[in-house]
């Protein structure tokens, strides 16, 4: 990755026990180490830790940052990369993409977080936050409703809240209906989060569900539905429209660190604040 950029001179970068690539940025000075953040990108740019460590730095955030690579993507691209993926979801996107991406990640969390905070000294009884875009979005909320790590706060970009419905939305888009089977949609449903509100109100998190006012997917009702069932159930949560921005944030092919854009410099902004308002 390209530590010549503002905010990632200091940039760690290994891969877990349990073989997780991410990228570590520690806090800019050594004593404000007051949380630990844990971010996960999505399939479209930025696609990978690297990518979304340069977009989403957090530099105003006195907290190590540590960005998880999803299985799949970057360094755990199959054999042909990103056009392998695609293949495989034209092949049958929830089973062979969107199974082992997002279910993978959430079932890999909890020893990831263990190593890394053995390796790199982090305190555990600092409080936790979360990221996560589009699908790293749904693998956030997912882990938030299982209770298994306990996070403070927590902020997605796009989440695929309801998987059937965003699968779908880019069928269409792309002129290829996706094949649904029973099987197919119970996994699916199992994927999604419409009906977590209790569950991610009992979490305890902080929820910000944020989106792009231009973004082609059917992210911004299931995130009004879900912040709003989640302040129904005692909970902590805002669903937040960025005017001008879509789903991705970084320019194509969005797999490397790149320059800070405009549209990642507004998704940066709105986590640093959120994760500086209920994080400590």
């Amino acid at each position: 990755m390209r530590t010549d950029l503002p905010g990632l001179e200091r940039a760690i970068e290994a891969v877990t026990a349990n073989g997780v690539p991410f990228v570590a940025l520690p806090p800019e000075e050594p004593t404000d180490a007051r949380g630990l953040v844990l971010l996960w990108h999505g399939a479209d740019p930025p696609r990978s830790d690297a990518a979304l460590a340069a977009a989403v730095p957090l530099r105003r955030l006195p907290a190590w940052r540590v960005y998880l690579g999803m299985p799949l993507y970057g360094r755990r691209a199959p054999a042909g990369g990103f056009a392998e993926v695609v293949r495989l979801a034209y092949q049958d996107a929830v089973t062979l993409v969107f199974q082992p991406s997002i279910g993978g990640a959430v079932a890999e969390l909890p020893a990831a977080l263990d190593d890394v905070r053995a390796r790199l000294g982090i305190d555990a009884a600092l409080p936790l936050g979360l990221f996560g875009f589009s699908q790293g979005g749904a693998a956030a909320l997912l882990a938030l409703c299982q209770h298994e790590v306990r996070f403070r706060a927590a902020v997605t970009w796009g989440a695929a809240i309801d998987l059937p419905a965003v699968v779908d939305a880019v069928g269409n888009l792309y002129g290829v209906p996706y094949d649904w089977t029973a099987e197919r949609r119970a996994l699916a449903e199992r994927l999604s989060t419409t009906r977590c509100g209790p569950a991610l109100a009992a979490s305890g998190a902080a929820i910000l569900l944020a989106f792009g006012a231009d973004d082609p997917l059917p992210v911004r009702e299931p995130a009004e539905q879900l912040a709003a069932a989640i302040r129904a159930a005692g909970g902590v949560a805002e669903a937040r429209m960025v005017p001008g921005l879509a789903h991705g944030f970084v320019e194509q092919p969005g797999q490397e660190a790149a320059p800070q854009g405009p549209e990642a410099r507004a998704v940066d902004a709105l986590a640093t604040e959120w994760f500086n308002r209920y994080l400590f």
